[in-house]
């Protein structure tokens, strides 16, 4: 295998596991220690770059955001967008172009692995039993850019923040415990954070927000089980845009004979295409029994034992193939504590 199909085996087995628990709870208590200074007007890009610059040095600061814009969906992998070789690997070529229809320019499967692995790809967590959620603030209109907030129940829904509201805002960066951490994959120096707002006034509703909707598809491919990310992009204030992510997930499988299977949703509360696990706990309960991620599975160790550094992905992979209850921890409670990250 080559280098990219290594990595890409790797981030796609670690994808599978990391969602058998992308429907934890979150719990949270109010963390009074205020936040260090940083001066300045941060965009996507200007944040990320400066948490992964500064590290350890960035946890507690507290960041400006003008103009934000809120969505429900949280990118695959925070921050991966804008990591070095992202933007190369986000690049493509025209024979990478497989149709054009007034709707959709349709990619290859294997140049959407490329755009997912360079950062494209979102997912909407379903909010806690306490209301707690995940959603993301950008300032490009594109939340697989942008950066993920935790939210108390009274901060999202009519009146307040929700899906396309704008506003300038404060916030500060505080590190997630590593039990809950798992709800996003490894990449080595991105920071695994999250922005806690200081009260917002909402400016406006409205506002367009790129989102792009993943999954992880098994495909015949030449006579050979093949396994490659698919994705869509649709604006989130066109009222018909989850229809035509349904239409386009459903489509896309059997384009070109692949005669494919979606192993994954993006919304866990509120499945947009058929899938082979529609929810975690399926996947957490019979996934060690399918086949097919049994050959996702050795694939996905075998690129992964040749990649340096990768002895968290191989052991995430194991934990949820061998059909152990968690990713992260073999104790780890049903309810994540995130006492001292949300006020």
């Amino acid at each position: 295998m080559s280098l990219q199909e290594d990595v890409l085996a790797a981030r796609v087995g670690e994808t599978v596991a990391t969602y058998g628990q992308a429907d934890d709870a979150l719990t949270a208590q109010i963390q009074e220690e205020p936040p260090k200074a940083i001066s300045g007007t941060y965009t996507d890009e200007s944040f990320w770059r400066e948490v992964m610059r500064e590290k350890e040095r960035a946890w507690d600061c507290h960041f400006f955001f003008e103009n934000a814009i809120f969505s429900e969906w949280v990118p695959r992998v925070p921050g991966l967008y804008w990591t070095r070789g992202a933007e190369l690997m986000r690049q493509l070529q025209p024979e990478d172009v497989e149709s054009r229809s007034a709707e959709w320019e349709k990619y290859t499967p294997g140049a959407k692995s490329r755009k997912v692995l360079g950062g494209i790809g979102t997912m909407c967590f379903p909010p806690s039993p306490s209301g707690y959620r995940l959603c993301t603030l950008t300032t490009m209109c594109n939340a697989s850019s942008g950066i993920p907030v935790l939210l108390p129940a009274d901060r999202w829904g009519p009146g307040g923040l929700r899906e396309g509201a704008v506003a300038s805002c404060a916030a500060h960066w505080r590190k997630l415990p590593v039990e809950w951490a798992c709800h996003f994959e490894t990449i080595r120096g991105l920071p695994r954070g999250v922005l806690v707002l200081e009260p917002t006034q909402v400016a406006s509703h409205g506002a367009p927000v790129l989102i792009h909707p993943f999954s992880v598809m098994k495909y015949d491919g030449n006579g050979s089980l093949l396994f490659d990310y698919v994705y869509a992009e649709v604006d989130t204030k066109a009222p018909d845009h989850r229809d035509r992510v349904e239409k386009f997930f459903e489509n896309y499988k059997h384009d070109h004979g692949r005669a494919g299977r979606y192993l994954i949703g993006a919304d866990i509360a509120s499945p947009m295409w058929d899938a082979d696990f529609l929810n975690p706990a399926e996947l957490r309960q019979r996934g060690s029994a399918d086949d097919g991620l049994q050959i996702l599975r050795r694939r996905a160790e075998e690129g992964a034992a040749r990649l340096a550094g990768t002895e968290e992905i191989l052991e995430r992979i194991a934990r949820i193939f061998d059909g152990r209850s968690s990713v992260c921890s073999a104790t780890r409670p049903a309810l994540t504590d995130l006492s001292g990250i949300v006020p």
